[in-house]
């Protein structure tokens, strides 16, 4: 003997939840948290703040001397000095996908050696692109409120 049962809402439930999932993908909140988390890593990096939300290590005094020489403030490490490189910072939606990446080789390749990414000797790493504990609970915020719109609108 076989035994079967079907809670009554069981396919409401599955469509409910299929429902949510397909809203995760939709590019309008994708766009939306793309913009916010470009944004808050070129303010945190103005402010001369590291994604883990510690200051910057300082300029070197060869390198604070070159920017005072320039024109350029000093105190803070605010990674700019031509300004090519933050404004070479793009976000992208593809599919399901976020994207925060840079617009020109040249400026990646710069990033990479901020980052301590690169084979540079003595230099200083400073983690300035990548999501701070901020920048995730702002996107989890922009994807909660989603969801519940998505929800409200099933009725």
């Amino acid at each position: 003997m076989r035994f079967s049962a079907e809670m009554s809402g069981a396919a409401d439930i599955r469509g409910y939840f299929e429902r949510i999932k397909e809203s995760v993908g939709d590019e309008d909140a994708l766009k939306r948290a793309a913009g916010l988390v470009k944004e808050g890593v070129l303010k945190r990096t103005a402010s001369g703040i590291d994604a883990a939300g510690r200051p910057f290590k300082p300029y070197t005094k060869t390198y604070k001397k070159r920017r005072e020489k320039a024109g350029k403030q000093a105190d803070t490490v605010d990674l700019e000095f031509t300004g090519r490189m933050l404004k070479d910072v793009v976000s992208k939606v593809s599919g399901a996908q976020i994207e925060i990446t840079f617009s020109t080789p040249e400026s990646m390749v710069k990033a990479s050696g901020v980052e301590g990414l690169s084979n540079r000797r003595g230099g200083t790493k400073r983690e300035f692109f990548a999501l701070s504990s901020n920048d995730k609970e702002a996107v989890a915020g922009i994807f909660s409120e989603h969801i519940d719109r998505v929800l409200a609108s099933q009725g």
